[in-house]
């Protein structure tokens, strides 16, 4: 039997993937040129900035994994402890204006009855525990439809206070809510067409 450790574990892991796969889409990656390689001086340039497009390709993915870990977190304490998840824990913790507060709430809540039947579910990887708990693709393809749409209206909610500080905020929002969508469906591929 997997230990609650090892699946928390693997749902990070897979979720990390996920967060890597939308950070490509959000974040340009530089492009080398053949005056990169001529001139010296250019590829320094060029090494910088990659190392620059690495670092916040991390920061990035460190970022969009911080509810989705609160929210594992919460999950697996009542597992453990054989109760009701207190989403209010992670309620709390964030940083979001009270206005998009209840648009929060019912993301994390998703969230946390996902990875709570997860943790619930008995494998060594997440693509495991994912088969056990939804049985069929279509299943668990309306569950990610149903955490894009709550993730759109929390984004909706938080763009007018982002636009304050954050140039084309619609833009980049647009993409990553479009990168999640297209990378969840391509994952959920992967996990049932395998055997």
């Amino acid at each position: 039997m997997t230990t609650i450790r090892e699946k928390k574990d693997a749902i990070i892991a897979f979720e990390r993937r996920l967060a890597h796969a939308v950070s490509r889409e959000v974040i340009e990656k530089p492009k080398l040129s053949v005056w990169m390689i001529l001139i010296p001086i250019f590829f320094v340039f060029f090494a910088y900035r990659m190392n620059r497009y690495k670092k916040g390709r991390e920061v990035f993915a460190d970022n969009f994994l911080v509810t989705p870990r609160r929210a594992l977190e919460v999950a697996a304490e009542a597992v453990t402890a054989g109760k009701s998840p207190d989403i209010e824990v992670v309620v709390r913790q964030a940083s979001s204006p009270p206005d998009t507060l209840d648009a929060y709430r019912k993301w994390v809540a998703a969230l946390t009855g996902h990875y709570l039947e997860l943790l619930s579910a008995d494998g060594r990887d997440c693509g495991t525990l994912i088969k056990k708990v939804y049985g069929k693709r279509a299943n668990y393809l309306l569950f990610c439809n149903q955490l894009n749409s709550l993730e759109k209206a929390f984004n909706a909610a938080l763009k007018p206070h982002l636009t304050k500080t954050t140039d084309d905020v619609g833009a980049i929002v647009a993409v990553m809510e479009k990168a999640a969508a297209k990378h969840r469906r391509e994952l959920a591929g992967a996990i049932f067409s395998s055997r």
